[in-house]
């Protein structure tokens, strides 16, 4: 790998990458070899493409696969959830009233008091949502993993 570019001034990459082939397929050992700069190969092809996948293991879940599907919210592809709508399970579903609008801006308040302490994806969209005209605050917050 390190005398062609030296004697014959070519590219190190090339060289580099007949070395590999040459290390694989003249070894005894070329499975064992191979196996890994396959995984590697197809990871790097994969993020190389904006798809990040967590290991081999992926991979051979991915290869095996017959079909892939996505829900409609776009989450699983932009992973960034937003609060679209807030429902009070105690209303009738009339009119709303100004007690049922009071009760759901406190509730927001209280919700986004406690978001904004976590890291999870759908607390941090509930803490944006949340109204910023109160003063709800968390006393004793603890994460539990």
């Amino acid at each position: 790998a390190v005398l062609p570019p030296l004697l014959f001034h070519t590219p190190v990459g090339s060289s580099l990458y007949r070395s590999l082939v040459w290390l694989i397929t003249a070894s005894p050992c070329a499975l064992i070899l191979a196996t890994p700069l396959v995984y590697v190969s197809g990871l790097s092809v994969a993020a190389a493409n904006g798809v990040l996948l967590k290991g081999g293991r992926t991979l051979d879940a991915l290869a095996s696969a017959s079909g892939v599907a996505f829900d409609k919210t776009g989450t699983i592809t932009t992973g960034s959830p937003t609060l679209v709508r807030v429902e009070d399970l105690g209303h009738d579903g009339g009119s709303p009233s100004a007690a049922a609008s009071d009760s759901r801006h406190r509730a927001l308040l209280a919700a986004g008091a406690l978001a904004r302490l976590s890291v999870h994806p759908v607390s941090k969209a509930l803490a944006t949502a949340a109204p910023k005209d109160g003063n709800a605050e968390v006393a004793d917050f603890q994460m539990v993993a």
